[in-house]
């Protein structure tokens, strides 16, 4: 079950830094880098506790 709470720790966080971007160009860059630095952060957390494999 930790797992699950730290993939939603980490994705509140995102949708925090989500809600404070608006439609601008720059913005939507922030945002792209920001949901692929989580996504990231959801591999490392589920390859920590086995569920993801890169190689498959």
């Amino acid at each position: 079950m930790g797992v699950i709470k730290d993939l939603e720790k980490a994705f509140k966080g995102l949708d925090d830094k989500l809600s404070q971007l608006t439609n601008t160009e720059g913005d939507k860059i922030k945002a792209f880098r920001a949901e692929h630095h989580y996504l990231e952060k959801a591999k490392e957390i589920l390859e920590k506790a086995g569920k993801y494999d890169p190689d498959d």
